[in-house]
């Protein structure tokens, strides 16, 4: 027991530790001919070592054999592990530098991307709705001038569900294709937004008014100062009345549901409103009246 705890331990403490080397893994996007914004959420295809087994060591990163290589690979936070090339290359697990995926092969190791280099794009500007890209660079250096690099291409594919990468191309500036239901965009709902910023100016609209019918026409401070009154009565007395016509119509459809919540305001309701804790009446009869 004592042994599983250390390493149940000792997976959060890495987890939250690579919790700083990683990003969002959530994207918006916008048309630019209609102008429709669209928004991905790939959270679900990070690798994370909390989803492995209790008091396993070791989870797999993502990974593509392509010939005498093999790419180990995560989506916005490093890879979990370090593959057997790479350690034996460094010496050790501690020298091998953190890194979004290697690539590796016999006696060979090479960091594929620097996770805090990620950008995101859309796969194809004027049809959002193919899916994704995310990109990083700053990979161990491939010739005198260029580094490695990796762009993830996700395609759309409502029936693939969370997918895995399919194959890579490239030599030096890899490209991982990934077909996934989540590389599918969701249109953002712009109620909550609307109905946030139209009561916040009306909250901030009857405020002004209050403080300028205080300060400058000097009225006194009550309810009469408050903007609109009236209508602010109105408003409030109709939806008290359709709250109560709301609730005297559900009694009526539903009495069972009416005698549930009247025992379940008996359980819960003070002690002090029930009727074994009312104060004593005592009684006004004379001595005389009693004998």
């Amino acid at each position: 027991l004592g042994v599983l705890a250390y390493k149940s331990m000792r997976v959060q403490v890495e987890e939250f530790l690579d919790g700083f080397s990683a990003h969002p893994c959530n994207f918006y996007g916008k048309s630019p001919i209609s102008g429709d914004s669209y928004f991905w959420d790939l959270s679900e295809l990070t690798r994370k070592k909390s989803q492995c087994p209790s008091g396993a060591v070791r989870c797999r990163d993502y990974s593509v054999a392509r010939d005498d290589e093999v790419f180990y690979m995560n989506l916005c936070a490093n890879a979990m592990n370090k593959p057997r090339e790479c350690r034996l290359l460094y010496g050790s697990k501690d020298l091998v530098p953190k890194a979004i995926g290697y690539q590796t092969a016999d006696g060979v190791c090479y960091s594929m991307g620097d996770v805090s280099t990620g950008v995101w794009s859309l796969l194809n500007p004027n049809q959002p709705r193919k899916g994704v890209k995310l990109t990083y660079t700053g990979g161990s250096q491939c010739d005198g001038y260029t580094y490695r690099s990796v762009e993830y291409h996700f395609e759309c594919d409502p029936y693939a569900g969370l997918g895995v990468p399919r194959a890579v191309f490239g030599d030096c500036e890899f490209v991982v294709l990934w077909r996934s239901a989540y590389a599918c965009p969701s249109r953002p709902s712009m109620l909550l937004p609307i109905f946030f910023w139209s009561f916040s100016l009306v909250a901030v609209y009857l405020l002004a008014r209050f403080i300028y019918n205080i300060r400058v026409k000097q009225m006194m401070l009550d309810w009469e100062a408050v903007p609109h009154i009236r209508l602010v009565r109105f408003v409030g007395a109709s939806i008290m009345i359709f709250a109560h016509d709301f609730w005297e119509g559900l009694q009526q459809l539903a009495p069972e549901f009416s005698e549930r919540a009247e025992r379940t305001w008996e359980r819960i309701r003070p002690s002090w409103t029930r009727s074994e804790y009312r104060p004593v009446q005592h009684s006004t009869t004379t001595d005389e009246e009693q004998y």
